[in-house]
């Protein structure tokens, strides 16, 4: 599911456990994207015409795709990728995707997220909206999976 169009091509040099990290951040991104499919809240018609009917996400679950930005944007991305950002879906921006983390220690990273500005606002809420989290779920799911 997850896209492997990084900018580097020495894969080869990787090692079996790095692949395996790698592999779980794009099982991640997957639960995370499969986890925003259909809301079950307010309905409500949207678009210049009020032409298209939007089912929200409600309080609790993760958000439901309207625009598929913030969808698009959740990407993987690792220590020597040589990609500034992780590979995004085409309605996302380029910059949207997760960036390339710091080689900051000895420890081989994989980060899984988005740059979507709005999303923190989602994950923990907002004044005026409650929280709709779709990282923290998905990555309690992959823990509890990984520790068995």
């Amino acid at each position: 599911m997850a896209k492997t169009d990084f900018n580097y091509d020495a894969t080869e040099t990787l090692t079996k456990a790095q692949k395996w990290l790698i592999a779980r951040g794009r099982e991640l991104e997957g639960m995370v994207k499969r986890s925003m499919r259909k809301g079950t809240g307010r309905i409500y018609m949207k678009g210049k015409k009020r032409n298209i009917v939007h089912i929200a996400s409600a309080p609790g679950q993760a958000p439901a795709v309207d625009t598929g930005r913030l969808h698009a944007s959740i990407s993987t991305n690792f220590i020597g990728s040589g990609s500034k950002n992780g590979p995004v879906g085409s309605k996302a921006l380029a910059e949207d995707g997760v960036g390339e983390p710091a080689n900051d220690s000895y420890a081989f990273k994989v980060v899984v997220g988005t740059r979507v500005d709005y999303a923190p606002g989602l994950e923990f809420g907002t004044r005026s909206i409650a929280p709709r989290p779709f990282m923290r779920p998905a990555f309690e799911e992959m823990k509890s999976r990984m520790s068995k």
